[in-house]
């Protein structure tokens, strides 16, 4: 095997990932062998002992001359493949996951917690089958099986998530492409969370106005009828 064909210079990769302590590296770990020249300077060492046991068996020095040059030429393109491949697999990974990826969104045939994500899996271009309740006896039937006993509940390649901003977060994670929907920057994705928390802040009243009784209150809390009978100053 060439000491820097593309197989070699994998098996090289492995190599100084495993000096480095990585036991399984992943693309970021081979883009940093490779952008610090360590990988470049095994392959040259490797590349002159080959050169050496060909001229120790006897191989005349003009034959083995042009060994180096050709080594250089074959070195830079391979690099930058590899290179260029360890950078693009995120957004391969991506791609490959919106067209495979199986999504299920159980929920109210309303918009309610649960149009977000729906407009947020068709914005990413992602197939989804959307179960909408028929009636509230569905979802009661499934309640008991659902974590917490409440939806949105987004079924994603088998995994059960729950919780619309932990299901948008996911969502923006495993399918966004540009990377810009919940960065991985920790102060970007710090904003994101922040306007998510104003939201769940701004709202928070309303769930137990709308739904009296699951909070404990009465039912005729906040009525007219429950106003006028309410004694004066």
């Amino acid at each position: 095997m060439h000491p820097l064909s593309p197989c070699s210079i994998h098996m090289h990769a492995l190599e100084l990932a495993r000096l480095a302590g990585f036991r399984t590296p992943d693309a970021r770990q081979r883009l940093w062998l490779f952008r610090t020249g360590a990988t470049t300077a095994l392959l040259r060492a490797r590349t002159t002992a080959a050169l050496h046991t060909r001229e120790a068996d006897g191989v005349s020095m003009a034959s083995s001359g042009s060994a180096a040059p050709e080594a250089a030429v074959l070195l830079i393109p391979t690099v930058m493949v590899v290179v260029a491949a360890a950078l693009l697999a995120p957004t391969i990974k991506k791609l490959i996951a919106k067209k495979t990826s199986s999504v299920e969104l159980l929920y109210f045939d309303l918009p309610g917690l649960g149009e977000p994500i729906r407009l947020l899996l068709a914005h990413l271009g992602v197939a989804f089958e959307d179960r909408r309740f028929k009636a509230r006896e569905e979802f009661l039937a499934l309640k008991p099986t659902l974590k917490f006993g409440q939806v949105p509940c987004l079924k994603l390649d088998g995994v059960e998530l729950f919780q619309s901003s932990a299901i948008l977060r996911a969502l923006a994670q495993k399918f966004d492409v540009s990377g810009t929907l919940y960065p991985e920057d920790a102060c970007l994705a710090a904003q994101v969370d922040g306007l998510i928390a104003q939201v769940s802040d701004m709202t928070q009243g309303w769930g137990p106005l709308r739904y009296r009784e699951r909070h404990g209150f009465p039912a005729d809390l906040f009525t007219d009828a429950a106003q006028a009978t309410e004694p004066g100053p």
